[in-house]
């Protein structure tokens, strides 16, 4: 259950992170 839950917050974070990416007109990417 323990390894379920990291999971699941590795999961969430990577998808909250990925949401926030933002790429400028030169194609950099902000964080």
């Amino acid at each position: 259950m323990k390894t379920l839950l990291i999971l699941t917050i590795l999961a969430m974070a990577i998808t909250i992170g990925t949401a926030n990416i933002q790429v400028d007109p030169s194609g950099q990417v902000q964080w």
